[in-house]
């Protein structure tokens, strides 16, 4: 059984008033234990990260160097939330959320929160972002950055223990000193969770703890619902022994595909992930309803594609070819829809 220990509601559309955290020891870091003066408090301490649309609610009880170490670990869970950030249509600190991967390179995505809406600009050539029609609507590939997904696991336990109750921190001085890195979680996973919808919602999070923890078992579990993204932590008690947790409860929604999808992600490795692409996929009603094309459309389609790229000089294009056909001829029954993309040479 599971009591909330707490719950807030971010409107990242709305700067609010700074609003501080109910503190028992203001100038105690609750990181670390450094006190003022020996430790300095001068940075506005976000008790949920900005980059996930918070620009309000603060913490008294986070000094400057666990505030600089926070905002490291903020950074991983940025880049592992990459497409979601910018599929949310939520806005960031600065306004709509702007991701090119790599200063060199030309192409860029950005959510437009004014307009709910999401900008594509692709320079043909570059690989960092891909868009593929589909017989549902479109598909982007964005390349993610690298990233450590034990920091990212990190930062959202960091959440928990900034908006952990003050009579409750004797309870989380483990999740505290794993944090810091002052001990190990061998295994160490986090739930991951996409449930189609339009994105542009506010922020949750809930902290709950468990009303009868036993060793081995989860004691904290952290729940974030950022846009369409939803991020699930159980985390172990002082044994750091918990290898397994149920999977959060699935919801529906009414986009297709219905079912909230979960992954678990697990890992025990500091190493980051390298670079990698991950796809957004928009649901464009006009394509779901139209009827699948026949094999003979698929190959008309095809075929008159093959012939524009050069007919048997391009004998290597053939699977290509087809693809790209079978997309053209999908798009060509959308009244209204945009030219097929890329274009045809």
């Amino acid at each position: 059984m599971w009591l909330p220990i707490a719950y807030f509601r971010i409107e990242p559309r709305t700067s609010g008033s700074k609003t501080y955290l109910q503190s028992t020891s203001p100038g105690v870091c609750r990181f670390c234990g450094g006190e003022a003066p020996a430790a300095t408090f001068r940075k506005a301490a976000h008790a949920i990260p900005a980059a996930l649309g918070n620009r309000y609610l603060l913490s008294r009880e986070e000094c400057d160097d666990c505030n600089a170490h926070g905002s490291a670990l903020e950074d991983a869970l940025a880049a592992r939330m990459t497409v979601a950030r910018v599929s949310s249509r939520i806005p960031g600190r600065k306004g709509g959320v702007k991701h090119r991967f790599g200063g060199d390179r030309p192409s860029f995505i950005e959510s437009d929160p004014a307009n709910n809406r999401i900008i594509v600009d692709r320079t043909i050539g570059d690989d960092s972002l891909d868009v593929q029609r589909t017989r549902d609507g479109v598909r982007y590939a964005i390349k993610v950055p690298a990233h450590r997904p034990l920091d990212a696991m990190r930062a959202v336990a960091r959440v928990g223990l900034m908006l952990a109750p003050p009579t409750d921190l004797a309870a989380w001085d483990h999740v505290r000193r794993w944090i810091r890195r002052e001990v190990v979680w061998p295994h160490a996973f986090m739930d991951e969770g996409f449930i189609p919808g339009t994105g542009l919602k506010d922020v949750v999070i809930g902290v709950d703890a468990h009303a009868a923890p036993q060793p081995g078992g989860a004691w904290f579990r952290i729940g974030i619902g950022y846009g369409t993204a939803l991020l699930s932590l159980h985390l172990p008690g002082p044994d750091l022994k918990l290898s397994d947790a149920p999977l959060p409860t699935t919801g529906k929604s009414p986009y297709p595909p219905h079912e909230v999808s979960w992954i678990r992600v697990s890992t025990a490795s500091e190493e980051p992930l390298p670079a990698r692409h991950e796809t957004i996929e928009l649901h464009v009603p006009q394509l779901a309803a139209l009827p699948p094309p026949s094999d003979r459309e698929i190959a008309e389609a095809a075929y008159f594609r093959w012939l524009a790229r050069g007919g048997a000089n391009a004998p290597e294009q053939a699977l290509q070819d087809w693809l790209d056909g079978e997309q053209q001829l999908l798009w060509s029954q959308v009244a209204g829809a945009p030219e097929p993309w890329p274009p045809m040479p």
